[in-house]
């Protein structure tokens, strides 16, 4: 039994943005980042397509997302640290681990050892994102010199913290900061896949191609932030969210909708009522501002979101009926509401709302339209 209330994600679409982002990076390995269920699109579904449109490694969270995906046959990294089991698994799968203390080149060579396999480590960073890495040339060279014959060091990379931004500044000290370690890592006798590129300097920071791009949210055909310079970058949203009307009525002037009572008829109006609610990711913050699709025209949110059911204000759409569908985000005829949209309602960004939709609502996976 499907509920009528899902996600139909565009398949083709996502091939679509990974050909355009190798356009940006021509001659680069690029690598999938499909964790989080790949942005809250399906993990197993968009990293097949993306292997498809000539994405060459996958990029993940924690281990049971790369075990997960270990059966489509492509390198696979877990771009944040892990602890001793789950590293004694990864090497026995050939799964790539992030590595940025003696512990952890000491750990993978001794589960190596054991495994008589060879841990594969990509060698993280912290050139100014202030969350997980080496921060040192000297701190780089001691973690280096714990590496033996039981581990292969194959990556390095680091993270930009403001690569969106129009001010690239910052961005530049990062890369001069990790192009010293990699200077470091050459000098002693390594020579890794150098990774540093996110979405944002695919599209706009050549200079930090190295090796390979990781592909983000771009994938997912958004820019990385909703005033990002778009070059002439051609992506298209992946997700569209779908429901129908379950309920109609007429209210009079003075009466109320949903909890609180945040919205009080000022006219007499037509409500209607639609299955989906702050459960199935669509956020509280919408409650009395957002708009949905309906018969290609935008209709306002009225009322408290519920954790299961919203109100729409149809007074000005009269001619809908209960089963017609209702566009939360996507597009409808002409007219279409994107995450960036919702991420403006609610103070956060699109990374946050489509990842938010997950649980209980079903996929439809859609090989082009």
């Amino acid at each position: 039994m499907l509920r009528h209330t899902f996600q139909e994600i565009d398949l083709e679409g996502l091939k679509h943005n990974v050909r355009e982002l190798g356009r940006f990076a021509k001659g680069k390995l690029r690598m999938a980042i499909v964790k989080a269920d790949a942005y809250g699109h399906g993990a197993k579904e968009c990293a097949t397509a993306a292997i498809e449109a000539g994405a060459d490694w996958l990029g993940v969270a924690t281990p049971e997302e790369a075990e997960d995906l270990v059966f489509l046959g492509k390198p696979i990294l877990i771009l944040s640290p892990v602890g001793k089991e789950a590293t004694k698994d990864s090497v026995r799968l050939g799964i790539s681990l992030c590595a940025f203390t003696k512990d952890h080149i000491k750990t993978a060579s001794e589960m190596a050892k054991k495994a008589g396999k060879k841990a594969k480590l990509h060698i993280k960073c912290d050139t100014g994102m202030g969350r997980i890495g080496i921060r040192s040339e000297q701190e780089l060279m001691e973690v280096l010199a714990c590496a033996d014959e039981n581990v292969e060091i194959e990556g390095i990379f680091t993270h930009f913290s403001t690569a969106d931004e129009a001010d690239l500044r910052y961005t530049e000290k990062q890369l001069e900061a990790f192009r010293r370690y990699i200077a470091i890592v050459n000098r002693m006798g390594f020579h890794p896949i150098v990774h540093a590129a996110n979405s944002a300097a695919i599209l706009g920071l050549p200079d930090a191609h190295f090796d390979m791009v990781r592909m983000g949210v771009a994938m997912y055909g958004y820019f990385p932030a909703a005033d990002f310079d778009k070059k002439d970058a051609d992506l298209r949203p992946v997700m569209s969210v779908k429901s129908c009307i379950s309920h109609i009525k007429e209210v009079d002037i003075g009466e109320s909708i949903s909890y609180g009572r945040h919205f009080i008829a000022k006219r007499k109006s037509l409500i209607a009522t639609v299955p989906i609610g702050y459960a199935d990711g669509y956020m509280r913050a919408n409650s009395n501002k957002a708009f949905v699709l309906a018969k290609g025209k935008r209709v306002p949110v009225c009322g408290n979101v519920c954790m299961d059911q919203i109100m729409l204000d149809i007074t000005d759409v009269p001619d809908l009926s209960i089963g017609d569908e209702v566009v939360l985000m996507g597009r409808q005829g002409s007219e279409c509401i994107t995450a960036d949209e919702l991420a403006a309602y609610a103070g956060t960004i699109s990374y946050e709302i489509l990842t938010s939709f997950k649980g209980r609502m079903p996929r439809i996976y859609e090989h082009g339209r």
